[in-house]
């Protein structure tokens, strides 16, 4: 039997716990409405990514990820990973 692509238990780590709290930004800093969207559009995207994350990692504790399953799950991951440095880095004009 071929090994699985992802063992859902490597994800188990606390430091994936806390994803969306290492990349959240102040509201304070906002001073536009339109840097109010903009922040609020991405920590929903970031959200939403995170969710399905999460999704996937527990189905992939009954059942493996095919290569399918592990690319979108790649694909989101990397998405996070850009979410994250947006959300960090962000500074309104």
């Amino acid at each position: 039997m071929a090994e699985p692509v992802v063992n859902a238990t490597d994800f188990l780590e606390p430091r994936w716990y806390s994803i969306i709290e290492n990349c959240s930004i102040s509201y304070k800093a906002m001073n536009s409405p339109e840097a109010v969207e903009r922040e609020k559009a991405l920590h929903d995207e970031l959200t939403s990514l995170s969710k399905q994350q999460s999704e996937a990692l527990q189905t992939a504790v009954y059942m493996r990820m095919d290569p399918q399953m592990a690319a979108a799950y790649d694909m989101r991951a990397k998405r996070i990973s850009e979410l994250c440095k947006l959300l960090g880095d962000y500074k309104p004009k």
